[in-house]
């Protein structure tokens, strides 16, 4: 594992965005008139009224919300009847920036080093901070970003925010210390909550057989489903992938506004990585799950 760093360019979508649309007009066109485009798992595609005039709907044998069905449509995706997975649909714009924007994944946890695939979600606690590895990570991280940037750093134009959770704290302290010592400057960072990573409730820090053995087969069954991919299950405490990927789009439609045209470092986590991939089309939905 490396901290990730990820270029979102405002530009990199547009030839795929075009090329999306023309060959979903019909998709497209059903969704204008329609208001809401399914496809089962053979790829058939199956139209549904106006989120509206749905009063209930079942996916992959769970209960579909109106809110999350408004998340579904106003993200621009179909949903696989059968379970529950997110497809681009042609109704699907690519989520542009007015800024350059830079995500950088904290460094290696013991969760993130452990054998076992493990729920770390928003977790806070001692196996959710870095190994030396992940300090050697950030320390890494901290040369090749001032490297990098050192004349924003110079000339003061760089935006530092940061998610409030330890890791990405710890992660981004390496670069502050290191542009203080270097460049003798003071950058003074936002701990943001909005970059906090999804929120697996009462799942973080469990592996599968232990959620087995804490909450019995049926919270199982929908940790397994969410590995599989279907974006509507949760933890009863917890957060949809679906309410996830809303919420990161939210935040970035906020950076925008708040800093056009300028340079942002955020430091954050893996699945909110790679939920900014697949908003901007830069990584298909397909690879998500890869990360918890």
């Amino acid at each position: 594992m490396e901290v990730s760093f990820v270029a979102l360019d405002r530009d990199a979508a547009r030839s795929e965005r075009r090329t999306l649309v023309q060959i979903s007009k019909e998709l497209a066109e059903d969704h204008r008139k329609y208001g809401a485009i399914w496809a089962d798992s053979e790829m058939k595609v199956v139209v549904q009224p106006i989120v509206s005039d749905i009063t209930e709907l079942w996916i992959n044998g769970s209960k579909i919300s109106k809110d999350e069905m408004m998340m579904v449509k106003e993200l621009g995706f179909k949903i696989d009847l059968n379970t529950g997975r997110l497809i681009y649909s042609g109704n699907f714009i690519p989520l542009r920036l007015s800024n350059d924007t830079w995500l950088i994944r904290h460094g290696e946890t013991y969760i993130n080093a452990s054998q076992e695939k493990r729920f770390q979600g928003q977790a806070n606690k001692e196996q959710n901070q870095l190994t030396e590895n992940g300090k050697l990570q950030a320390r890494e991280a901290a040369e090749e970003l001032c490297a990098r940037f050192s004349d924003d750093i110079n000339q003061d134009k760089l935006s530092i925010l940061i998610s409030p959770l330890d890791r990405a704290k710890e992660t981004a302290a390496e670069f502050l210390t290191r542009v203080r010592n270097q460049f003798f400057k003071e950058l003074v960072p936002i701990n943001d909550p909005g970059l906090k990573e999804i929120n697996f409730g009462e799942w973080e820090n469990l592996a599968e057989n232990e959620i087995k053995s804490h909450f019995g087969d049926e919270m199982t069954i929908l940790a397994q489903k969410y590995r599989a991919g279907d974006v509507f299950v949760k933890a009863s405490s917890g957060e949809s992938f679906i309410e996830f990927l809303y919420r990161v789009k939210l935040f970035m439609q906020n950076i925008n506004k708040k800093y056009m045209g300028k340079r942002v470092i955020l430091f954050g986590h893996g699945t909110f990585l790679k939920a900014l991939q697949v908003l901007t089309f830069l990584k298909q939905f397909e690879a998500i799950f890869e990360f918890v």
